[in-house]
């Protein structure tokens, strides 16, 4: 089971995406078996199984916000000042669906990490602050930068769905 990601932003971008896996488990598998081989050494400093998988889930999710803070500077900083919408829906079988609304000003006078800390909070609320949403917006705004001809005051509209 996956979300569905759909991101429509100014100037008729369109980028679509359904059951996408949520973790970050199928990326570390053939990373994991690397780690494992070399953890087979008889060296006492030599990484436990659980341990090397811990390490590499850290160092994917610090990669992911680097890449994402990266990604924000470049569409500030191309494009200057805009508009980032994020709205989520989650269907639960035994009560109503929730949901809710995000709204991120992109501006050049703040810092990118606070875009960044805004969004994993907001994601972080609704259940979603995990590798596969946080790569697919990543993503998106990339192809955003690079499709979009306009100047100051773009408007992104994000909607991941599950």
């Amino acid at each position: 089971m996956g979300f569905d990601i759909h991101v429509a932003g100014l100037g008729g971008f369109l980028y679509t995406r359904n059951n996408v896996p949520y973790g970050d488990e199928w990326n570390l598998n053939w990373m994991e078996r690397i780690l494992l081989s070399l953890a087979r050494v008889r060296d006492p400093y030599s990484l436990t199984r659980k341990a090397a998988v811990k390490t590499l889930s850290a160092a994917t999710r610090v990669v992911m916000v680097e890449t994402f803070y990266n990604t924000i500077t470049l569409l500030i900083a191309n494009h200057g000042d805009g508009d980032l919408n994020v709205a989520i829906r989650r269907r639960h079988l035994l009560w109503p669906d929730t949901g809710g609304f995000c709204k991120i000003r992109l501006s050049a006078n703040e810092d990118a990490f606070s875009v960044v800390r805004s969004l994993a909070r907001f994601l972080n609320e609704h259940g979603m602050n995990k590798f596969g949403p946080v790569a697919e917006i990543t993503g998106a705004l990339t192809e955003y930068d690079l499709t979009y001809k306009g100047g100051s005051g773009y408007i992104v509209n994000v909607s991941l769905f599950d």
